[in-house]
């Protein structure tokens, strides 16, 4: 690694990837809502959004394999294939739009959806096809631009009366394929550079640790307290990114 990358905020850096580690494997999501914010504070949207995205397939390599037989396979055709279609999109406004934008529009994004949670909103409408595509593609763009797919498939999928485990495992595997799908979009907009891949590369065995940690707490916690642990610690960090 460059010697000027060894710096107090890569500490910073490696101590907020440990507890974002911890949060995906506990809950099934939250690794990149955690990431992203204090990333883009910290070295900007342009190397954050792409040092997530590439880490975040440590995760899946992790997860998907044990997800795969729980998860709920026509939702995810339902969702999967527009965020897929819509994620280079998202990597489009990510280079148009001004750093600071980007910034505020992830903490924003993040608060929101941490508010939301708090508040026990679920969404009320029918899952149709059509809702199913519409959201799908709102979390591609979301993570093309932001890296955050999470918020709008989350609330959808948690308004069903699927049981935790079944959810978890559907949203595992969603965010492993949508992640996938930006690559492209990033090596086409020369968004992963040396800096991006030294960082990556100093915070995936971090995530891993978080994750192996989180994944043995979720075994005896219950719904309840790993939702209100996780979405205290996320409204926390996306007020920092919004105040920059």
């Amino acid at each position: 690694m460059p010697a000027e990358m060894i710096t107090s905020r890569l500490a910073v850096a490696l101590l907020v990837t440990l507890a974002a580690g911890a949060m995906r494997g506990f809950s099934g999501f939250g690794n990149a809502l955690v990431m992203a914010p204090t990333l883009s504070v910290l070295y900007g949207p342009a190397v954050a959004v792409p040092t997530v995205l590439l880490v975040e397939m440590v995760i899946a390599a992790q997860l998907v394999p044990g997800a795969l037989g729980e998860a709920r396979w026509r939702d995810l055709a339902l969702l999967g294939g527009p965020a897929c279609l819509a994620a280079p999109f998202g990597g489009y406004l990510l280079v148009a739009l001004d750093p600071r934008v980007v910034q505020v529009a992830i903490g924003a994004t993040v608060a929101a959806f941490s508010l939301a949670m708090l508040a026990g909103w679920r969404f009320s409408g029918r899952r149709t096809p059509a809702a199913s595509a519409l959201v799908g593609a709102t979390s591609g763009l979301m993570i093309g631009v932001t890296s955050v797919a999470g918020p709008p498939v989350i609330l959808y999928l948690l308004s069903g009366r699927d049981p935790p485990r079944l959810s978890r495992a559907t949203l595992i595997v969603f965010f492993g394929l949508v992640t996938a799908a930006t690559y492209p979009m990033l090596i086409l907009n020369g968004l992963i550079g040396e800096r991006v891949l030294w960082l990556a590369a100093m915070l995936a065995p971090t995530l891993a640790l978080g994750v192996w940690g989180g994944s043995r707490l979720f075994r005896s916690a219950s719904e309840t307290l790993y939702r209100r642990i996780a979405l205290v610690f996320l409204f926390a960090v996306a007020l920092v990114a919004i105040a920059g």
